[in-house]
């Protein structure tokens, strides 16, 4: 992982030589003001300069800048710098980066510890490999779509809560560091799955404020099992022992959830054949009765004297109320009915978010037998010592 290191408190202009030695190309210090159209590196830190602006005329050849603790309203003047292709600007309370839109030849742009609320707009700036926006104020990963060729990205220590589908069109990303942001469900993660490039993932640094999901259970395989060309998580290399160990967790976890939905489908169409046959009773109750009275009734036309006491009207009131509880009953069924297959979704809702939860949140207000329950503490105490037992090998290491 690439660290924020703080330059010497000096001012310093270098200047590529046109001479190459047989070890490779050898650079040489000159003074600022001397030579000037012919740096290709200036760096300035913490000094007087208040614009940017006069660069163009000062260093034409300029390809890296370097600026650290100078405050800066904008950054206007480098978009003028046409063969710029490294640009540090850190520390400097940068709010307005807009012109870094304009350097099209930027290969690596480096802008952390400003106050930046915004990642740029890079859609002409094609050649980007390496961003660097750690230490601003981003809430939102966007505006990177067009970035087919970056292949580092640096948004720790931001104000970032999801990931969503922000980064996949990034193909060749390979390096991914986003702790220290309020990111808290490992859902968020699945998205990265679609980055066949991604070899190292960062969400846990020392360095930084913890990363709420990094708090979570089953944090590491969880990210492990569903980044399966991971190779390095929070600067841990993840080798193939400690792949085989989550590949298990998780078809055991899987194995324990499906049970878990076979067991609720169960119940849901035990309880359904329970209702079938309550309303089949109901409506034979109700069918008697109704033959009863039309036979009464039918009695009375012929002019024929019933069994009972009761009259045609009495009869007719009989049959109207009849009527309406069949009514009431069959409202009643088809609600019970609608309800049972309501809470059958909710429920596997809930089975299917606490899966992708990683077993984080747990809904009550249902029973589990009892040896569903076993199973899932067995495989938790499993889990828990292969845990263990990798955080005492990373600590001998």
């Amino acid at each position: 992982m690439a660290e924020e290191t703080d330059f010497p408190l000096q001012a310093v202009a270098k200047q590529r030589s046109e001479d190459l030695s047989s070890h490779g190309e050898e650079k040489k210090e000159v003074t600022e003001g001397k030579d000037n159209e012919m740096l290709t590196m200036v760096s300035h830190f913490y000094d007087s300069i208040k614009s940017l602006t006069d660069f163009q005329s000062q260093y034409p050849q300029l390809t890296t800048l370097y600026i650290t603790g100078i405050p800066l309203d904008s950054l206007n003047g480098v978009q003028h710098l046409p063969h710029l292709t490294q640009l540090f600007a850190m520390k400097c309370k940068l709010r307005n980066v807009n012109a870094v839109e304009e350097c099209y030849h930027l290969e690596k742009l480096c802008l952390y510890s400003n106050v930046i609320q915004e990642i740029p707009d890079l859609k002409h700036v094609q050649k980007l490999q390496t961003l660097w926006l750690s230490g601003n104020e981003i809430s939102c990963i966007k505006n990177l779509e067009s970035q087919k060729n970056l292949c580092e990205l640096y948004l720790n220590n931001n104000k970032i809560k999801e990931i969503g589908s922000s980064l996949k069109e990034n193909k060749n990303l390979h390096t991914l560091n986003l702790a220290a942001n309020p990111i808290f469900s490992l859902k968020e993660i699945i998205s990265l799955a679609e980055l066949p490039s991604l070899t190292s993932l960062i969400l846990a640094d020392s360095q930084h404020d913890m990363q709420p999901m990094t708090e979570l259970l089953n944090y590491s395989s969880y990210i492990i099992y569903h980044l399966n060309k991971l190779e390095i998580l929070d600067g841990y290399p993840v080798d193939q022992r400690e792949r085989s160990r989550v590949t298990l967790f998780y078809s055991n976890l899987l194995l324990q959830f499906r049970i878990l939905k076979y067991k609720l489908l169960g119940d849901y169409y035990k309880e359904i054949w329970i209702k079938q046959e309550e309303n089949r009773d109901a409506l034979a109750r109700f069918r008697k009765w109704y033959q009863i009275y039309m036979s009464l009734a039918a009695q009375l036309e012929r002019g024929e004297e019933p069994k009972c006491n009761l009259q045609r009207d009495d009869i007719k009131t009989r049959l109207d109320y009849l009527s309406i509880e069949v009514k009431n009953w069959d409202a009643e069924v088809a609600e019970y009915m609608a309800i049972l297959s309501t809470m059958r979704k909710i429920r596997l809702t809930q089975l299917d978010y606490e899966l992708e939860n990683a077993n984080n949140l747990k809904f009550i207000g249902y029973e589990a037998d009892t040896e569903i329950v076993d199973i899932f503490n067995t495989i938790m105490n499993s889990y828990c010592c292969s845990h263990i037992e990798r955080f005492v090998e990373l600590t001998v290491l």
